[in-house]
């Protein structure tokens, strides 16, 4: 039993020894009072999410793209030294606008005309319409354009031209207009007289109508009927092609194959002062000896 005790007691004295060589860790460090929240910084709309927004931002879309709407759009009608009607749209009250459009012959355009000529001044519409791209340019097809009634929702910016023609985005417009016109131009005959009791009427479909892509002499594009059986004189005349995405796929084959070339074309009809004009919307191209879809 002594021994026992001795051997305990033995045990409890080493401990101790080695608990002094080791001493306590320091105590927990005292909990500190808890900062106020940093304002969140304001990001803005075209930041890329998390990233610096000084640094980093996405730029609005140079294009609109093929086959989007604009919807009750404020804007004014312009006419370019070229001759094209523009919608210049108005800014709105965060200061953001629309590129100008080319507007698109059809007769809503021709009464867009008519109203402003009426009016008189600065006349402002509403405009619905779809929009087409042809050669790094916006074209606005309108369906409808009523007069914008009251004021502007929102005053115009200090900077903000008295002419909507010499809005800079406008100038930048001519200038892409007239480096399209300085593109190479292949020879084609001249589109066939027309008149007024000729026209196809608007909203009319031609579904693959055989035919050629010529150059008018105005430089515009025009699509001529290849000689038909049927006896209709609407059907017997040339077609003003209108700008578009087919439009453009159209002049590089028409470029490559020439006069050699026959084209199946399918497109809605519109009119405008006196003319027909056509949004190609599929079109099959015939090189001699075969026939191969391209659209």
């Amino acid at each position: 039993m002594a021994r026992m005790l001795l051997l305990v007691t033995c045990l409890s004295l080493s401990s101790i020894a080695v608990g002094q060589d080791h001493p306590p860790p320091d105590p927990r460090p005292t909990p500190q009072p808890i900062s106020p929240l940093a304002p969140v910084p304001t990001v803005r709309e075209e930041a890329i999410p998390g990233l610096e927004d000084a640094d980093f931002r996405l730029t609005p879309a140079p294009l609109r793209r093929e086959g989007s709407f604009i919807i009750r759009q404020r804007a004014s009608l312009a006419r370019l030294p070229g001759g094209e009607r523009v919608a210049v749209f108005h800014r709105d009250a965060a200061g953001r606008a629309e590129r100008p459009m080319v507007l698109l012959p059809c007769l809503t355009l021709q009464t867009m005309e008519q109203l402003a000529a009426d009016a008189g001044g600065d006349t402002a519409f509403l405009i619905t319409g779809q929009v087409y791209v042809y050669r790094g340019v916006n074209y606005l097809l309108p369906t409808a354009a009523p007069l914008a009634q009251g004021a502007p929702p929102s005053e115009p910016a200090p900077n903000t031209p008295a002419s909507p023609s010499a809005d800079p985005s406008v100038e930048e417009l001519i200038r892409a207009l007239e480096a399209n016109r300085d593109r190479p131009r292949t020879l084609g005959a001249a589109p066939k007289a027309t008149g007024p009791a000729d026209l196809i009427p608007e909203g009319s479909m031609i579904s693959l109508k055989r035919g050629r892509l010529v150059r008018a002499a105005s430089g515009d594009w025009t699509f001529t009927f290849d000689n038909n059986t049927t006896g209709e004189s609407a059907a017997d005349r040339a077609l003003m092609v209108s700008p578009c995405l087919n439009l453009q796929r159209l002049e590089t084959w028409a470029s490559r194959l020439g006069d050699g070339a026959s084209i199946l074309l399918s497109g809605r009809v519109y009119q405008y002062q006196g003319r027909n004009h056509i949004i190609p919307t599929l079109f099959q191209v015939a090189v001699p000896g075969e026939l191969s879809p391209r659209q």
